[in-house]
């Protein structure tokens, strides 16, 4: 029940900062500004308690117990149908959600809803083999780093080899990948934001780091992320796109090089 005195605060904040002003004081005006730090309502988004308290030089347990006292006392406040709606509206992007929610929970409302995400932008119309391609070059972004085209373009060339009849070109890649939202800095590819590398392919780099292997070598490595040994043995070894051939039965991670040399037929 709202049978609290009404404060006269015309927003969420003003409300909030007279409340604790009310409940705690005027005294130790450092309880109060640490109570709005907890609502993001200072300088900076809201903080965690534990970083309130050294920031204060306070124990974790007096923030608590601020914070708790100024709820119970929000709980009480009666507020206007325009302030409940400001305090409980959605979130709104840039917004401080985390301090908004806690504001929300010290007057007694609700929390609200998150900001909604910003709507995709429309994928462009570009044929479906380039967007596998482009795929293939994002994953092995996500796995090593920023590249170069040739090497990416290498990389595609060596997993499509069975697949595609129309080698793609630099500049269709290139096209892809940015399609694909990836970023050109420097000359040097970089993945899109929350691109992710598939598992096997960051076994194998983790296996193989910077080191140059052997045939042999590369099997077991390949073995040991989950390939099949038929499949290490047989056309992954030549096919993968992170790794390059570099010399009579000599592998290793591809580099910020162009594609590698055609590698000999196995016997």
């Amino acid at each position: 029940m709202r049978d609290g005195t009404p404060l006269p605060g015309q927003t969420p904040a003003q409300l909030l900062s007279q409340l604790a002003h009310r409940v705690l004081g005027p005294l130790r005006p450092h309880r109060i500004r640490a109570v709005l730090d907890y609502h993001g309502l200072r300088e900076a988004p809201a903080s965690g308690q534990a970083e309130i308290a050294a920031r204060y030089g306070v124990n974790v347990r007096s923030v608590s117990n601020w914070v708790t006292t100024v709820a119970a006392a929000g709980a009480h406040l009666p507020l206007s149908p325009e302030m409940t709606t400001q305090i409980n509206r959605r979130s709104r992007p840039g917004e401080d959600h985390r301090g908004r929610t806690r504001v929300a929970s010290t007057f007694g409302l609700p929390p609200p809803a998150r900001p909604l995400s910003p709507a995709p932008a429309p994928r462009p119309r570009i044929p479906p083999d380039l967007w596998a391609a482009a795929g293939i070059a994002v994953r092995v972004l996500a796995t090593l780093g920023p590249l170069p085209l040739p090497s990416l373009l290498g990389a595609v060339h060596r997993s499509r080899r069975f697949r595609a009849r129309t080698p793609i070109t630099g500049d269709q890649l290139a096209d892809g990948l940015l399609a694909a939202h990836a970023t050109l800095a420097d000359g040097l590819w970089h993945a899109p934001a929350g691109a992710i590398a598939p598992d096997r392919y960051r076994l194998v780099a983790s296996t193989l780091g910077d080191r140059d292997v052997s045939r042999s070598e590369l099997i077991e490595a390949l073995v040991a992320a989950n390939y099949t040994r038929s499949s290490a043995v047989g056309r992954t070894i030549t096919t993968h796109p992170l790794i390059t051939h570099i010399g009579p039965a000599r592998y290793r991670l591809i580099e910020h090089t162009g594609p590698e040399p055609t590698e000999p037929p196995q016997h």
